[in-house]
């Protein structure tokens, strides 16, 4: 809930999170960046929760995950963007990513809105969150910034490099996902 107010914080966003039983479903705990243990503060605008992502257990990730993103979380820039991962099992154990993260492809700047694109990618022997950065300001046609959760590394594509064509990519990395199963 992108939009949701937490405290005189307007727009700064929650994610509901469900259980089921196999037969009903049950609203559970409501995940801000107030919520205790998660990194980060509930900041008017941020946007927490404008995309989200599950990843289910594959490979030798016994744990399910859910990547929230905060696309206009202030960070080194304004609206450099945020990405917070989070195993279903410890809420409070999450991993956040920017592009200020270790790794992690491009600089960070105002506008940049790292998280605005969010997928989740399974192959034979990789499980991945993808991150788009439609607006980044280092690279303007946009570009995703790969997170692996098992097997891989980090890394990144963009338009022109890497094998990705760079006609028509205006804007690369808006919707990505997808899962390859062999």
């Amino acid at each position: 809930i992108p939009s949701e107010d937490i405290g005189t914080a307007a727009d700064a966003g929650m994610v509901q999170i469900f259980s089921s039983t196999g037969t009903t479903i049950t609203p559970g705990e409501g995940l801000s960046q107030d919520t205790t243990d998660v990194g980060g503060t509930s900041e008017a605008g941020d946007q927490f929760g404008r995309r989200v992502v599950l990843a289910p257990p594959g490979l030798s990730d016994t744990k399910t995950r859910l990547a929230v993103s905060a696309p206009f979380e202030d960070g080194a820039a304004t609206d450099n963007g945020l990405v917070q991962i989070f195993p279903l099992d410890a809420l409070g154990s999450e991993t956040s990513y920017d592009q200020n993260s270790t790794g992690v492809a491009g600089t960070p700047a105002a506008g940049d809105r790292f998280g605005e694109g969010l997928g989740y990618v399974a192959g034979r022997g990789e499980r991945s969150i993808l991150v788009g950065v439609l607006d980044d300001t280092e690279f303007p046609n946009g570009m995703v910034n790969v997170i692996p959760l098992t097997g891989g590394s980090l890394r990144s594509w963009r338009p022109g490099a890497g094998n990705v064509p760079s006609t028509g990519a205006d804007r690369f990395g808006g919707p990505v996902g997808g899962e390859v199963q062999q």
